[in-house]
């Protein structure tokens, strides 16, 4: 990397050159090693697509993790907006209405009853009472 024009910058020396300190990079800033790899190639992908832009083969490495960090906050920016947008109305819930359905409570309740009983007297006894009869503690 000591030439000074850009036409000497060879993606795969580049990459061979800065593959492993960008994982270890991304990996510092990203939990998930599966996120880290999809990073990492996305990371690919933009070199392979702007390298030819660098004018000086001295900033490769400083452009490399300008790259990176902005793709990691471009990650974590689009995560969330997910986590934002997938936020669950309580309409949307299959269950939200059998709060008020008896049925669905008895039949709930005669699944549970068989846990209840393979636990202590003492414990079973008390559950039953209180969250199965509904009676008071």
């Amino acid at each position: 990397m000591n030439s000074a024009n850009s036409t000497s910058l060879n993606l795969e020396q580049v990459w061979a050159e800065y593959q492993q300190t960008l994982k270890a990079f991304i990996h510092s800033k990203v939990r998930n090693t599966d996120d880290v790899e999809d990073l990492l190639q996305e990371i690919w992908i933009k070199t392979f697509q702007n390298l030819h832009k660098v004018q000086d083969a001295s900033s490769v490495k400083s452009w490399l993790f300008q790259l990176a960090n902005n793709t990691i906050i471009d990650f974590y920016r689009k995560h969330a907006r997910q986590q934002r947008d997938s936020k669950i109305d309580a309409d949307d819930l299959w269950f939200a209405d059998l709060d008020h359905n008896e049925e669905f409570k008895q039949k709930l309740s005669l699944c549970i009853e068989l846990f209840i009983q393979a636990l202590p007297e003492q414990s079973a006894s008390l559950l039953l009472a209180v969250d199965i009869k509904g009676q008071s503690q």
